[in-house]
């Protein structure tokens, strides 16, 4: 394969079966259900990138809807999800010229800026040498359980819709930028049925979180930071500690990256993000 040529190419829907290969080859924590849920009701044509190497897929990019909100203003925001490259063709210079393709093409459809979860410390440093930049952080804080609410007055509620989702989201963008997604990708995240994680709402608040030994962890939330909690110990009753992702400014712990995909002058660092997607 030394001089095997790699084309890039927009992902199209008659390229689902080669996406659901690759996905289930590198993402190996993800169950065929998941990628099935996502490929049947998420993706959309034209909606990723891919290099194919004579007409197999061996590289992706797939982009995600969303805005980054902030100050009663709103960019278009793509999320770059399911970034990989098949174990064969690594360090070969192909995501590089993949994301080079991909940043032209989600211009091209209109997006402001594009953003990225790392899963680790190499990554962060891979994507640095594409441009992308540290600007999605956030700070632990850990929260003991106390008798000091009225579980009376914590109203919970069992259906949450994209209106009360982005009614929460949106007064929170007043603080922080914060990710918000589209109905598309909310209705994806919101209704699938996943075991890893536990969703809590209220008409005020929301809790992403997870279930560990003997605390639970808080991914993503938005409303009051101190009612959360709360909201939390009045379900989770067998647990007495909560350690909750706060957004912060940088210098604390990095979680994802982001690119201006057009020239502005709007300040977008310290988004909150929360939850990797999916």
């Amino acid at each position: 394969m030394r001089n095997f040529k790699i084309k890039n190419k927009l992902l199209l829907t008659e390229n689902k079966n080669q996406i659901k290969n690759l996905w289930l080859n590198n993402f190996l924590d993800d169950d065929e259900k998941i990628v099935d849920d996502f490929l049947g009701n998420v993706f959309e044509n034209k909606k990723g990138v891919g290099a194919f190497f004579n007409d197999e897929l061996v590289a992706m990019i797939l982009f995600l809807n969303s805005k980054i909100i902030f100050e009663n203003k709103d960019k278009r925001a793509v999320y770059f999800y399911a970034v990989c490259t098949d174990e064969k063709y690594r360090n070969k210079g192909i995501m590089k010229s993949l994301f080079s393709y991909a940043k032209e093409k989600a211009k091209e459809q209109g997006f402001e800026v594009c953003f990225l979860v790392p899963e680790n410390e190499e990554l962060f440093k891979m994507y640095e040498k594409f441009s992308f930049e540290r600007t999605i952080c956030y700070e632990e804080k850990l929260f003991t359980f106390e008798n000091g609410y009225d579980k009376n007055t914590i109203i919970l509620l069992t259906d949450f819709c994209y209106k009360d989702y982005k009614t929460i989201r949106l007064n929170a963008s007043l603080k922080t930028p914060v990710v918000m997604w589209s109905e598309k990708e909310f209705n994806f995240i919101f209704n699938q049925n996943r075991n890893d994680v536990s969703f809590i709402f209220s008409k005020s608040g929301y809790a992403i979180y997870e279930k560990q030994k003997d605390e639970i962890l808080v991914f993503e939330f938005c409303g009051n930071e101190k009612e959360i909690p709360d909201l939390i110990f009045s379900k989770e009753t067998d647990y007495k500690k909560i350690r909750m992702r706060v957004p912060r400014e940088a210098t604390k712990t990095d979680f994802g990256m982001t690119f201006n995909l057009v020239d502005s002058d709007d300040d977008v660092n310290s988004i909150y993000f929360g939850m990797p997607y999916g």
